[in-house]
């Protein structure tokens, strides 16, 4: 019984997202996924991590499940939005244009929109930098300021463009070390 009233109050959580992660709950995600920074993913790859990580099963199949997960997010080859999926971020902003769109982006929206989360939809459009054409110092993290910075001690942040930033962001988020100095090297020789 408390099983489901933990898992009922788990997803009106989630439900209404409000959910927000605690220093423990990324500690317990670290545990789970340690080459991943848990500290760069979006508060939606979070909450989904947090809900496997509670469910039952071996920690082996949930390590899978969190992989894939994180991987999802920045894999190559997202299958495109449909067009009710266009047409619902359209009624959330009309100015979207959705060439400019990373995958790790198309799958964040995809998850606002599973939700029926406008808000969500909403916060992922205002990320988006697009219509700018540089991206300003303060647009990364400090964590993601630290992490360009390991690999380029020397950066001009001013250099990077919107569609680079992200990449670099996708990049991070899937603790893939190849990846992400690919993507600072590739951002800052242009």
């Amino acid at each position: 019984m408390k099983r489901l009233f933990a898992t009922t109050a788990l997803a009106a959580t989630l439900a209404t997202g409000a959910f927000a992660a605690t220093s423990g709950q990324l500690n317990m995600l670290q545990s789970y996924l340690p080459t991943v920074d848990v500290e760069l993913l979006s508060e939606a790859q979070v909450d989904e991590l947090l809900v496997i990580a509670t469910s039952e099963g071996s920690d082996a199949d949930k390590i899978d499940k969190m992989k894939a997960v994180v991987t999802a997010r920045n894999a190559l080859n997202v299958e495109p939005l449909t067009a009710v999926e266009m047409g619902t971020i359209k009624n959330v902003d009309p100015s979207v244009d959705f060439s400019l769109l990373t995958d790790a982006e198309i799958s964040e929206l995809r998850l606002a929109i599973a939700a029926g989360d406008n808000d969500a939809i909403e916060r992922t459009l205002s990320t988006l930098t697009a219509n700018d054409t540089m991206v300003e110092p303060a647009d990364f993290t400090e964590v993601e300021e630290a992490k360009i910075l390991n690999v380029a001690p020397n950066a001009d942040f001013s250099k990077i463009d919107a569609v680079e930033s992200r990449q670099i962001r996708a990049a991070l988020t899937s603790g893939d070390d190849d990846a992400i100095e690919s993507a600072i090297n590739s951002a800052l020789a242009s």
